[in-house]
């Protein structure tokens, strides 16, 4: 995967104690009820915790360039959803709150007393179920560019996005996604993370898309977020589609948080602005997973 050099090109940000360097990344494979899963541990050996989890037809790897800036600070637990990455996948439907469960279960065979959670589209969903399921185990979440309910245009396209991976193939995916997670200008630059992201959507097996498609289109988290107790962050792409809205709608719902917006970014926001990203994730991290450690 692509890599940028964060500790040639950012500054350090007042009020952040001095960064440390981050033990080896180690890889582990932990079995759970339905799948066995690929994580890896990266990042400081004496911080708090931080879980990232991807989005939709990704992988661990799509925080490559945050996981680099984190691990500087905290230690980094990033894994492949079931049937995404070196996850494997059982042929049988499941939720959000299963892959929750996942996660917690993750954490159980590590040691993992609490943890922030840092999630981007059906990752941020996924963060927000484990806030408020196992408030006790997580610190704080953040939620990038995702949605808390499925209305029937949502479900719709989902279905539709289903009948193209099963008929086509993921590469037939890949070319209607790539419009829907970048802008236009991003496009039509194709910097290398293009040609990466590309290639862990087709590497996504048919069977964990259908599944984690089948869980976004059961999405039931809207009406729960007056019930959040962990400190919360949305940030959105300010040119992803519906979502600045909905996310807006979100943050109103949701007990003390707070909501940024990433300029000249779409869905993956993330890769595609990268430093702004970090600079709405950082200090909130930085702040609320210390204290909570």
């Amino acid at each position: 995967m692509w890599r940028r050099p964060w500790h040639s090109r950012r500054r350090r940000r007042p009020g952040l104690p001095t960064p440390r360097m981050a033990a080896e990344p180690r890889d582990i494979r932990i079995s759970t009820a339905s799948a066995d899963i690929h994580c890896r541990v990266e990042g400081r050996e004496d911080a708090p915790w931080v879980t990232c989890l991807h989005s939709l037809a990704t992988n661990l790897h799509l925080w490559d360039d945050q996981a680099a800036l984190l691990g500087r600070y905290f230690r980094v637990l990033r894994l492949d959803m079931r049937g995404h990455g070196q996850s494997s996948c059982a042929d049988a439907p499941f939720t959000v709150e299963d892959l929750g469960e996942d996660v917690v279960r993750i954490w159980d065979e590590l040691g993992i007393g609490r943890s922030a959670v840092l999630g981007l589209s059906i990752g941020g969903m996924i963060a927000l179920v484990l806030g408020l399921d196992v408030p006790r185990r997580v610190s704080c979440v953040v939620a990038a560019d995702c949605r808390a309910d499925a209305p029937d245009p949502f479900v719709t396209m989902w279905t539709q996005r289903k009948q193209l991976a099963q008929r086509e193939g993921m590469a037939s995916v890949a070319a209607v996604t790539l419009p829907t997670w970048f802008t236009p200008s991003t496009l039509a630059l194709q910097p290398p993370f293009l040609t990466a992201v590309e290639e862990m959507i087709g590497s996504t097996s048919v069977a964990g898309y259908l599944g984690a498609a089948g869980a976004l289109q059961k999405l039931a988290v809207r009406k729960r977020l007056p019930a959040m107790t962990r400190p919360t962050l949305f940030l959105v792409g300010a040119d992803d589609g519906i979502h600045p809205q909905v996310m807006a709608e979100m943050q109103e719902s949701t007990p003390g948080s707070t909501l940024t917006v990433v300029p000249k970014a779409a869905h993956l926001s993330n890769l595609e602005q990268p430093d702004a990203f970090a600079d709405a994730i950082l200090p909130f991290l930085q702040s609320r997973a210390a204290q909570a450690s």
